[in-house]
């Protein structure tokens, strides 16, 4: 993979809370709670929106009435 795809895939939580459709402190909490992977780079945290989208879809499978 290049590196400018690598990094296009890397979202801030604010760029994830726009990507689900939710608020950033949902994001956060969501991150606490061990539902949504995430990594830090430095002081940064970042999100991979395929690991996002991996979760919510075996989360989805497991229980097809929520996502979350």
């Amino acid at each position: 993979m290049a590196q400018s795809e690598n990094q296009s895939s890397l979202m801030s939580e604010r760029e994830v809370a726009l990507y689900l459709k939710a608020s950033a402190r949902t994001i956060i909490n969501w991150r606490q709670r061990g539902l949504i992977p995430y990594f830090r780079i430095g002081r940064s945290i970042r999100y991979s929106r395929e690991q996002i989208d991996r979760a919510l879809m075996e989360r989805h499978q497991r229980n097809p009435e929520t996502l979350l």
